[in-house]
């Protein structure tokens, strides 16, 4: 079993967020991720496993109940996203836009896309780092 200390797996996750939100600031085609996403998302997992992993051992789950623990925090992981989805949908649908569009692309506006993921890197590397 490969044990790695806690602090250096967080700080990595921490930059990891900050390296993607950097990724999608540049919005450029020649960026790492956009070259190579299987890499850098498997990447990105295994190393947000070992936080996981890490987590796991600290709390001194018993071998038996690991998978179960696995597959409920997925599970949890997933329902979470669908009800923030679903909280930001309660509140912009009222207003007829779900999102926001330029009229010559129809797509994201970059400005928005920067905004939020600086908020989103900011807030996830200060839980990680904290």
């Amino acid at each position: 079993m490969v044990r790695i200390p806690t602090p250096p797996v967080e700080a990595a996750i921490a930059l990891s967020v900050i390296f993607l939100a950097w990724e999608i600031v540049k919005d450029d085609e020649t960026q790492l991720a956009y070259r190579y996403p299987v890499m850098v998302s498997s990447s990105f997992g295994l190393l947000h496993g070992f936080g996981f992993a890490g987590a796991l051992g600290e709390v001194g789950l018993p071998q038996h109940e690991v998978p179960l623990a696995l597959l409920m925090f997925n599970v949890g992981v997933e329902l979470g996203q669908l009800l923030f989805i679903a909280v930001i949908l309660v509140i912009v649908y009222p207003s007829g836009r779900v999102m926001p569009t330029t009229s010559r692309t129809k797509s994201t506006p970059p400005r928005l896309r920067k905004r939020a993921s600086i908020s989103t890197a900011s807030i996830r590397s200060a839980c990680h780092c904290s």
